[in-house]
């Protein structure tokens, strides 16, 4: 079974601060690049007060921070593992693969086999004895 859980989830609060840091910026706006006397010669050309790239753009900033908060909180995904215990006996069967164990020299009632061929049949006999 499969899980998912975050390494560091405290770094979760410092999404507390996103808000507070839309709301500031929005208060704060770019400093005006030339300063008029009057605000009735702006007021025609200038009906918002940020434009929709710069709210756009700001978005995305938010957006990113919030997805670096989410990498400092260390997403983690693994697998559960479950302990059976259990009672048994380990066997280990070992086999010689030489050339050697492809000599003709030992026969069954009925033909002349390998000597691999007669410990692969032994062994199969061993395996269905236990099970």
């Amino acid at each position: 079974m499969s899980f998912f859980q975050f390494s560091d989830p405290a770094f979760f609060f410092l999404l507390l601060l996103l808000p507070i840091l839309a709301w500031w910026a929005g208060r704060m706006g770019p400093e005006a690049a030339v300063r008029f006397s009057s605000t009735a010669l702006v007021k025609a050309v200038s009906r918002h007060r940020h434009s929709r790239p710069g709210k756009f753009l700001f978005g995305l900033r938010l957006l990113a921070l919030a997805a670096l908060i989410a990498a400092l909180a260390r997403p983690q995904i693994g697998r559960m593992n479950d302990s059976i215990e259990a009672e048994g006996i380990d066997i280990v069967v070992t086999l010689d693969l030489s050339g050697s164990m492809r000599a003709l020299d030992l026969s069954t009632r009925d033909d002349i086999v390998t000597r691999l061929d007669a410990a692969k049949r032994v062994v199969e006999d061993f395996i269905g004895k236990r099970e």
